[in-house]
């Protein structure tokens, strides 16, 4: 019994000294899809993928596209050090094709993307599957 109960609290406190974190999952992406001669891409689906999370969006008439920024409630015990690993990638189809480019990505905390907003031109290139951003 006093095993037990020496267990139940020592899993009551761990639990109070948890944390709820506010962190964003998705930076602020907004940009311009355009092709290799400088005219706009419109209508191109494009998805966002951000720590595991993902949003799409069209680009409009003048290929312009944005993604708003998202957060996410995280609870954690904080035991030893406490890392999570971003990464951005933005996958787009245009024309009956694919393409894919990262966005940037690093080890950080809980809000190593606070704040971050991604401004982009997106040029697809001749060579299928390929575009830049800048």
């Amino acid at each position: 019994m006093k095993a037990g109960m020496m267990a139940g609290v020592m899993a009551i406190a761990l639990l109070q000294s948890g944390c709820v974190v506010h962190h964003q999952i998705q930076p602020e992406v907004a940009g311009q899809l355009v092709d290799s001669t400088g005219k706009p891409v419109q209508g191109a689906q494009l998805t966002l993928v951000s720590s595991g999370e993902s949003v799409q969006t069209r680009s409009d008439g003048d290929g312009r596209f944005t993604f708003p920024a998202a957060y996410k409630w995280t609870f954690f015990v904080p035991i030893g050090p406490v890392d999570w690993y971003f990464r951005s990638a933005l996958h787009m189809s245009a024309n009956g094709k694919d393409y894919e480019t990262d966005l940037g990505g690093a080890f950080g905390g809980p809000h190593a993307l606070e704040g971050r907003k991604f401004n982009v031109t997106c040029t697809l290139t001749d060579k299928p599957g390929e575009v830049s951003c800048l």
